[in-house]
């Protein structure tokens, strides 16, 4: 029984060594970067032509023809051609390697021909190399191996063993004869009848090979001819495009054939005609334009055209190439009155027509009002002025591009000023977007006659120029009355002094009779606190905080008193204020202090602004992992309001940067001990109430001086904050040791990233749901093209935005887990992740 399973065995060996799968024995072919296609061999009775698509979808790196059988008698020279697709301007080298001895690889002396270069080719167009392969007297009679290989900017070796860049190889079979016969020499030529479009191929036979006559053919049929000296024989005329093959037929031994590479010849195209819009049209319309010409009637037959346009005659750029007559609707002229020269050239495989016309046309005059819109709609929303008192600046969007429009609702008898930018240049139109309602340069200002939708659009100017360049469009709604009250002041105080971060009240009184005499807040009455960095004129200041009514003012007679907290947001520096106040929708005006302390009108000289300096923060205690603050876990105190922490003033505590961290050098540091039932605690600061919302956090264990960072996170909150992301950070589940003591630092993303925060920790009882996105990881980051998407959630999809909101990609990632962003400019961008069961915002840098 064990003899005939061992039997069994040995024929089961010799079959698989039998059927060993293609390139076997030789050596396999790879090209990483991507399969440039070979697309015509023609040896030795191989004439081979395959697609040229690029792309290993389409074809491997190593064809297997080896089913194709070329005939070679040794001590035999024979002709060679090769063509294929160099994707564009490149150059590719081209060896060819035959294994004569037939020992199974191509590593032998004279076992490989570098052929030449082939540049700029599509593998379809006329670019053919030729040359020629010298069969050795010793090759070893029988069937034997030829391989091909083209690749990009180097002669590979038969392996291409680097593995990499671009290319491909093919393998044919050549049946290698006994050499009993001589070849003639021959030349093939194709010689053009141009501009007729025809032409012929002539054979010349310089030396006669060992037979006495040769039969010629071509394989179009045309009559044998035949040759019994050297001498030059024509065959042809030829239609222009025809691809033509000659064979001199040695009658005594086929392998003494010679075949020729395919010749052709193509005439020039000649030039189009009849352009439209007609050559000097003056009423071409602003907007799309669709050019078109006629077909060159002269010539060889047009493969495709070149289109030129430009502003000046003979200085014109190449706009695009077309394959049929038109250029369809996508050449875009948004200038009125703009003179436009363009030019048509014909191409073909020979090359592109000469001596061609310049055509010219012009766009019609403006109309005084600019109904196109490129940039389309921004934002999606219809907008509705929120406060309608002639004076208020109603923001539709802060980063509106001209040529652009922004859908607007208003009131018939209103008054509106429409502001774009501060050269733009206005239309109104109605919702469709097809006829003009009022227009001119901005501020533009309209009593509206419509109730409803209307389109408010920017131009750069009456020309109706477009820029993607951010500009702030807003309408200021209603009319200003002159009610004003008698009097006002800024009460107190003189000046300040308060550390970064601080804050401190401002008070102001305003007298109107009539109206603050009674108990009580004056009906109508509104007040700002107004602060800048130079000492000037309030009436050019544009930072203003509301003030409310002091009903605890201390005798503030006739008066009413406002008041307003001010500073937290303000920089280490020197500042000034002052008070503003309005009556109904009156003008504005504003109030001073005297160096006396006396308030009244601010007029510059006597009554001025007050003073304040903010003086640099203190670090705080935290500062350092010494002086950590004790949380307490499951303390529950973060609730969207209160804040246990803050950055303010945080100086770089000298530990290494954490895994996670983008900056890390303005840190504070906490503690905690973990409680006896403690498995896993959860750390967050992913609370509203605070006023850093961009936070990094990082899990140590050990003692300060000799820390080990067990975890850490970025942006994993999922709470929407103030500023409309969920920057902050979450650790989730994360192991702890009862009654072991850990560290956690928080610092803020950049260096411009401080504020107060709540942090929490607590032991873990959120389900995998609930936190489902939040192992998901994006790397690397920054990033130059390709964002790789990594974890357990089922992420489903991504967009890409801009930091204004503005959409950039979307791509669906269910099963391709990155996003190639290598088109977009270095910048800060926010990734959404969208899952089933959530999404999370995540900030990337690309470089």
């Amino acid at each position: 029984m064990k003899k005939i399973t061992l039997l069994f065995s040995m024929l089961l060996i010799f079959a698989l060594k039998g059927q060993a799968q293609f390139p076997a024995p030789y050596c396999a072919v790879n090209f990483t970067n991507n399969v440039e296609p070979i697309t015509l061999v023609q040896f030795a009775g191989i004439n081979n032509t395959t697609i040229a698509t690029i792309g290993a979808a389409n074809s491997p790196a190593l064809e297997n023809f080896t089913a194709i059988v070329g005939n070679v008698g040794q001590g035999i020279t024979y002709p060679i051609s090769v063509k294929g697709n160099t994707d564009g301007n490149f150059t590719t080298y081209v060896r060819a390697f035959i294994d004569w001895n037939q020992d199974g690889d191509f590593a032998d002396a004279s076992e490989s021909y570098d052929l030449g270069t082939i540049v700029n080719s599509t593998g379809v167009d006329a670019i053919t190399l030729t040359s020629s392969i010298a069969v050795p007297p010793t090759a070893s009679v029988g069937n034997t191996r030829m391989r091909i290989i083209k690749r990009f900017n180097t002669n590979p070796d038969s392996c291409n063993t680097i593995n990499t860049g671009w290319g491909q190889a093919e393998d044919y079979t050549l049946a290698v004869a006994a050499g009993t016969c001589t070849p003639p020499t021959v030349t093939f030529a194709a010689v053009s009848n141009c501009p007729a479009a025809n032409f012929n191929v002539t054979v010349n036979v310089g030396t006669m090979g060992s037979a006495a006559t040769y039969q010629v053919t071509d394989n179009q049929q045309s009559p044998t001819q035949t040759i019994s000296a050297a001498g030059t024989l024509t065959f042809g005329p030829y239609a222009s495009g025809t691809p033509i093959v000659i064979t001199v037929t040695d009658p005594n031994a086929s392998l003494c054939n010679v075949t020729s590479a395919t010749l052709n010849n193509v005439c020039l195209p000649g030039c189009a005609s009849n352009p439209s819009p007609a050559n000097g049209s003056t009423t071409v319309p602003a907007g799309p334009v669709t050019l078109t010409w006629d077909v060159p009637t002269t010539g060889g037959t047009p493969a495709s055209y070149n289109v030129y346009a430009g502003n000046a005659a003979g200085a014109l750029t190449l706009v695009g190439n077309y394959t049929t007559n038109s250029t369809g609707n996508n050449l875009v002229i948004n200038n009125y009155s703009a003179t436009i020269f363009w030019q048509v050239i014909a191409v073909n495989a020979a090359g592109s027509a000469t001596g061609c016309a310049e055509w010219s046309f012009t766009t019609i005059a403006p109309p005084g009002y600019c109904l196109n819109t490129p940039a389309g709609l921004f934002p999606a929303a219809t907008f509705t002025p929120a406060t309608c008192d002639g004076v208020t600046e109603n923001e539709i969007v802060a980063n509106a591009y001209a040529g652009e429009y922004s859908n607007v609702n208003l009131t018939s008898g209103q008054t509106y000023i429409f502001k774009s930018g501060t050269t733009d240049f206005v239309t109104i139109a109605n919702a469709a977007g097809d006829a003009p309602l009022a227009y001119g340069p901005s501020p533009l200002t309209w009593v509206s006659n419509v109730t409803g939708v209307v389109r408010f659009i920017s131009h750069t100017n009456d020309q109706c120029g477009t820029a993607n360049v951010n500009r702030v469009r807003s309408i200021i709604c209603g009319t200003v009355t002159t009610d004003a009250p008698d009097y006002v002041n800024l009460q107190w105080p003189p000046n300040a002094t308060i550390p970064e971060g601080g804050t401190f009240d401002v008070f102001g009184q305003v007298y109107e009779p009539g109206v603050t005499e009674p108990a009580g807040q004056g009906a109508g009455i509104t007040a700002w606190v107004g602060i800048s960095t130079t000492d000037s004129n309030p009436n050019t200041w544009t930072t203003w905080i509301p003030m409310t009514f002091n009903a605890n003012a201390t005798n503030p007679g006739n008066n009413d008193e406002y008041t307003a907290t001010i500073g937290d947001d303000l920089d280490a520096g020197s500042y000034f204020y002052a008070t503003r106040f309005r009556l109904n929708t009156g003008p504005y005006v504003y109030g001073g202090i005297d160096a006396s302390n006396n308030g009244g009108i601010w007029d510059g000289t006597t009554y001025g602004s007050g003073e304040l300096t903010v003086t640099p923060p203190p670090a705080p205690a935290n500062d350092d992992c010494s002086g950590a603050t004790v949380l307490t876990v499951d303390a529950a105190f973060c609730n969207g309001t209160n804040t246990n922490g803050t950055n303010l003033g945080a100086t770089d505590s000298g530990v290494a940067e954490a895994d996670c961290f983008n900056y890390g050098l303005n840190d504070v540091w906490f503690t905690f001990t973990a409680p006896d039932d403690a498995a896993t605690v959860d750390i967050s600061t992913d609370f509203l109430g605070g006023t850093l919302w961009d936070t990094e956090i990082a899990l140590y264990s050990g003692t300060c001086g000799t820390l080990t960072e067990l975890d850490c996170d970025q942006d994993g909150g999922t709470t929407t904050l103030e500023n409309g992301f969920s920057w902050n950070s979450v650790i989730l589940d994360t192991p702890v040791t009862a009654g072991e003591t850990y560290f956690i630092r928080v610092s803020g993303y950049s260096e411009d990233n401080f504020g107060n925060f709540c942090l929490e920790v607590s032991k873990n009882q959120l389900s995998v749901d609930q936190h489902s996105l939040a192992g998901i990881k994006v790397s690397p980051n920054p990033v130059r093209d390709v964002l790789n998407i990594s974890g357990e959630a089922n992420v489903q999809s991504a967009t890409v935005r801009n930091l204004l909101g503005q959409q950039l990609l979307v791509k669906d990632v269910t099963s391709d887990k990155n996003i190639n962003m290598s088109t977009l400019p270095s910048g800060t961008y926010l990734v959404e992740l969208s899952s089933e069961t959530g999404k999370r915002t995540v900030k990337v840098i690309k470089e």
